[in-house]
């Protein structure tokens, strides 16, 4: 059984996946967009019916252009790395354009150090490092 999170922007995907390839060094598995010969609408021309993105193969997110008004996505991507250097860099690139909700720090509960963000698309992210 595999598992994968579905992405849906507001005309921008294409935009989305090329940011999420950059950061991540993920191969796009699949991409369909709109053509004149899909849709009659000119203004889906272009647009992404549907991509699949594979970061490390262990997460494939599906993206789609909705052709409505996405107010947010509501829910959080968690990404684990293995150290607090790698943590750092990602929550630093994930955030740029976007806003640091919580920085990183050492969970009392826990023996992780967690950072929040929400990135320039609207999607929150939990960047995750074991603390040893």
């Amino acid at each position: 059984m595999n598992f994968a999170i579905y992405l849906n922007y507001n005309d921008n995907t294409n935009e989305a996946l090329e940011f999420y390839q950059s950061i991540f060094d993920a191969k796009v598995l699949y991409k369909l967009d709109h053509t004149s010969e899909t849709t009659e609408d000119k203004e889906k021309v272009g647009k992404v019916i549907h991509a699949e993105l594979q970061i490390n193969e262990q997460l494939n997110l599906y993206f789609s252009d909705s052709f409505k008004e996405v107010e947010k996505i509501g829910f959080s991507v968690v990404v684990e790395v293995d150290s607090l250097k790698e943590a750092e860099e990602l929550y630093e690139k994930l955030s740029e354009g976007g806003i640091k909700i919580s920085p990183l720090k050492r969970l009392d509960i826990a023996d992780v150090i967690v950072g929040e963000l929400k990135d320039k698309f609207g999607l929150t992210w939990d960047v995750v490092a074991n603390s040893n």
